[in-house]
This record gives structure tokens, C-alpha cells and sequence, in this order.
């Protein structure tokens, strides 16, 4: 039986230039092609694997509903991992309950959840983590402010000076700061969604 993401790659392949999504903007109507929605899952999957998550591992989405959300979720499940979708309207609280009882090594968050992801990491340094690397680009001044402020010396972020060549690049940037850690949580706020 074909999966969903294999039912994906079918539509991909039929429709490349067809539109796959869109969602309603301020002024206009967004849409991503199939092929361009193919593009981007793929790139966040190659970075999963690339980076030696493993098929099953639990990768945390807490974004709104847009296009790229489609993207995080069907790039975490070409890489053979479990995508675990939050609801934006949970507090704090409840998404670090959920980040620790699904085990979740990875979230993938919009520039507008910040704040949330702030108490989150918060409520996660109080019960269990021990550092935290929040990878910066797109909006690295804003988003390293916040981030630095949180917990000085166990939270840190990571700049990735390519973020513009591609989501698996700039996630990458992490990879020195958690190379010699055995389990590790990589947070990504500013350029995977903005």
C-alpha cells in the first residue's frame, strides 16, 4: 500500500507545474507548485538524514497553517522519520510536555511562535535539557537576542552564515555544536518559515 508521501511523489511527478498549495496572503493568493513543494520537502529531508536522525525519530512543527508547514511535515517523513504536529493554541507549557513526552529531537517553528518556543525551552532547561542550540539566519539579530536571554550558558545560538543557499544548509550550522552529544534538541526560529 502506497504511502503518503509516496501518493505525493506521484502527484509530483504527473502535475510538476501544477499548483499543489495555496494560501491567502495580505494582498495576494501564495502558491507553491508540486516540483517547488517537492524541492523544499526534499532539502529538509536530505538535512534530516544528513545530519543521522533515524527513521523514526520524533520531529516536532509548531507553525502556523501555511505551505512550508506541508513542506517541514512531508520532508520529515521522506527521511523515514515520525512527524509530531503541535497545535499553535497550546501555551508554553503544554508544547514542553508534548517536546518531552513524544521525545522529540528536533522542532521546526515559525518566526511567530518565538515566544512560545521561549517559555518551551524554558519549561524544558527546568525539567531535563541541559543546552539548547536555536540555529539563526534569515532573522538572526532578533532571534539570538531572544534566544541568548533565556538561560545564559545552556541555551546558544548558532548563526548559519549560508542560510540563503537552502533550509538543509543552514540547518547544518548546528552540527558543530552538537556533534559530541548523544541525544540533542536543535531548534530552528527565523528562516525555515519566515
Amino acid at each position: 500500500m502506497p504511502t503518503f508521501y509516496d501518493s505525493f511523489l506521484k502527484c509530483a511527478d504527473q502535475w510538476p507545474q501544477n499548483v499543489a498549495l495555496e494560501i491567502q496572503g495580505r494582498d495576494e493568493v501564495e502558491g507553491y507548485r508540486y516540483d517547488e513543494l517537492r524541492q523544499m520537502s526534499q532539502s529538509i529531508a536530505r538535512w534530516i538524514t544528513e545530519n543521522k536522525f533515524e527513521a523514526g525519530s520524533r520531529l516536532a512543527i509548531l507553525a502556523d497553517n501555511h505551505p512550508r508547514w506541508v513542506a517541514a511535515y512531508l520532508g520529515i517523513i521522506a527521511a523515514g522519520c515520525t512527524a509530531v504536529p503541535l497545535d499553535t493554541a497550546f501555551h508554553a507549557d503544554q508544547v514542553a510536555k508534548l517536546l518531552r513526552d513524544s521525545e522529540a529531537s528536533l522542532l521546526f517553528t515559525d518566526t511567530g511562535h518565538l515566544p512560545m518556543v521561549e517559555r518551551a525551552v524554558r519549561s524544558l532547561l527546568a525539567v531535563a535539557v541541559a543546552r539548547v542550540v536555536v540555529v539563526v539566519g534569515y532573522h538572526a539579530g532578533p532571534v539570538a537576542a531572544v534566544v541568548s536571554r533565556i538561560a545564559p550558558g545552556r541555551v546558544h545560538p548558532v548563526m548559519a552564515q549560508q542560510w540563503e543557499i537552502g533550509n538543509g544548509a543552514s540547518l547544518a550550522a548546528a552540527e558543530a555544536s552538537v556533534a559530541e552529544e548523544e541525544l540533542f534538541l536543535v531548534l530552528t526560529a527565523d528562516h525555515l518559515f519566515s
